[in-house]
């Protein structure tokens, strides 16, 4: 509380205040453990108005979009931006590798935990990540086996602190890609069915006039054939005076007076 209270007093009163970014930063990451995750993005949001390539800003607001927005691409888009200005920064390449695995993108998730690796050898963070990753995601025991033995060898007690830490991040990470999957599922059904019911509608658009065609006389006397119904010889469509005619001599085709008596 004394915390939140101080931050409070200390929000800048304008973007140029000395400071303004880290105290928005700081403020808004306060919130963010606590679970505000509205007015964190807020003040996320207000601090990279004011430097929209604050490496620790976007660093925490990508991790919150991807962990507890369920964003992924607003994360892919912080993590990128720091990427332009820091091609081989450690912490964006961890976080746009696990972007990747929650989207169940594993060649490019295991390039980047790899690049950040290459890039940072001695980095215990790194090979606790993507050793986690290949662990976990891909089963992959003992190449994972073989970056754990490494990062003890370069601190041990950091590396069993901080594998403490990132295990249950990586447990969420595979929550989210299992949420993902089953998104994309459903969203791909959905737009099957809705493809299905457009084609439909386009059948039955097009079949109409012909429906209406087989229904009329004149096509089932061109038709008639093809189906084996009746031909011209007994589909007779009589003029008016002809037909009384027929009437009146029986059918037998007698013109002129009747029989005489």
């Amino acid at each position: 509380n004394m915390s939140e209270a101080m931050y409070r007093r200390a929000q800048p009163a304008s973007n140029r205040a000395p400071y303004a970014v880290i105290t928005l930063h700081n403020y808004g990451v306060l919130q963010a453990e606590r679970g505000r995750l509205d007015l964190a993005a807020e003040l996320l949001n207000r601090a990279l108005q004011i430097d929209p390539f604050h490496i620790p800003t976007c660093l925490a607001y990508g991790r919150m979009l991807l962990e507890s927005k369920f964003d992924p691409d607003g994360a892919e888009r912080m993590y990128k931006r720091v990427l332009r200005r820091n091609p081989g920064h450690v912490l964006a390449l961890i976080g746009y590798a696990q972007v990747a695995q929650v989207r169940g993108e594993d060649v490019q998730a295991e390039e980047l935990y790899t690049r950040a690796t290459d890039f940072h050898e001695t980095n215990v963070e790194a090979l606790l990540h993507k050793a986690l990753y290949l662990e976990l995601a891909l089963k992959m025991v003992s190449e994972a086996d073989q970056l754990y033995a490494k990062a003890q060898q370069l601190d041990e007690a950091a590396a069993r602190y901080k594998y403490e830490i990132f295990l249950p991040r990586q447990k969420l990470l595979l929550t989210l890609a299992k949420k993902y999957h089953s998104r994309r599922v459903q969203q791909e059904g959905s737009i099957a069915a809705t493809s299905a019911g457009w084609l439909f509608l386009r059948a039955a658009a097009v079949l109409a006039p012909i429906k209406d065609l087989l229904w009329s006389a004149a096509a089932s006397r061109w038709l008639a054939p093809c189906f084996g119904a009746a031909g011209d010889e007994e589909l007779q469509f009589l003029p008016e005076d002809d037909e009384r005619e027929h009437e009146r001599t029986g059918g037998d085709g007698a013109g002129g007076e009747g029989t005489p008596e």
